[in-house]
């Protein structure tokens, strides 16, 4: 299996003719490239089965293109096929979701959120396609270090238009911002409300990576001998 941009490509490879091979089923005979016009063209998109899978063959790019949940009242099914169109443009040609939809059993949408992601595939923003412009704020924004790792993100309406949204429009109703060591520890941890501040933290770490200090009117953390936190912070009352 060879893993390219449009999908996996499955390759035979002839071995070298100077070696004794059986004269026909060593030879390269087929190679077989999956992309997504595989998943346009699949008859499989129904409920619980997966779209891209020519002859039904169970591997990747194989995706499940739509699941039905029939124990919810009303029906309640989750589709990549937005469009309901067999185009299936809820995924990219690297198979990350764009376009994720939820309706019922009366195909009204229920649920609906589009995913932009970066060259590191990296999600950059999320948008909430029933609550995007309206005073319900619920669409994200998230920001990363030079090492991929998630530096914070910001709540409100997205700015500018999709797939290029630059940010959030105007002060974000939520932000959550991370100063992270090299480890991958917090150094900080700083919450925002419509531009007010909520929660400046910082906190140290030891060699173990544990927490051994949080702001003075914080609980310390304790671990027992084999890194398991045993007592800590309750939530809404440090």
């Amino acid at each position: 299996m060879v893993h390219g941009p449009l999908g996996i490509w499955k390759v035979f490879l002839s071995q070298p003719a100077r070696l004794r091979v059986q004269p026909a089923k060593d030879r390269p005979r087929e190679l077989t490239v999956y992309t997504r016009s595989h998943i346009r063209r699949s008859s499989e998109a129904t409920p619980g089965t997966k779209a891209g899978c020519p002859g039904g063959t169970p591997f990747p790019p194989c995706v499940f293109a739509k699941v039905a949940h029939p124990a919810v009242s009303g029906g309640l099914t989750l589709t990549y096929d937005p469009n309901s169109n067999g185009g299936f443009e809820g995924l990219d040609r690297l198979g990350r979701v764009i376009d994720q939809k939820w309706v019922n059993d009366s195909a009204a949408v229920k649920d609906r959120f589009r995913y932009g992601y970066d060259r590191n595939s990296n999600r950059i923003w999320r948008e909430n396609v029933l609550t995007h412009g309206t005073a319900n704020k619920f669409d994200e924004y998230y920001n990363y270090d030079n090492l991929d790792r998630l530096s914070g993100y910001d709540r409100g309406d997205l700015a500018g238009t999709d797939p290029n949204f630059t940010g959030i429009s105007g002060p974000a109703t939520w932000e959550e911002d991370y100063t992270l060591e090299t480890l991958g520890n917090w150094k900080g941890y700083l919450t925002k409300t419509d531009g007010n501040t909520v929660l400046n933290q910082t906190r140290s770490h030891n060699p173990a990576n544990e927490i051994t200090a949080i702001d003075a009117n914080w609980i310390l953390p304790a671990y027992d001998n084999t890194g398991n936190m045993t007592k800590g912070p309750k939530a809404g009352d440090p």
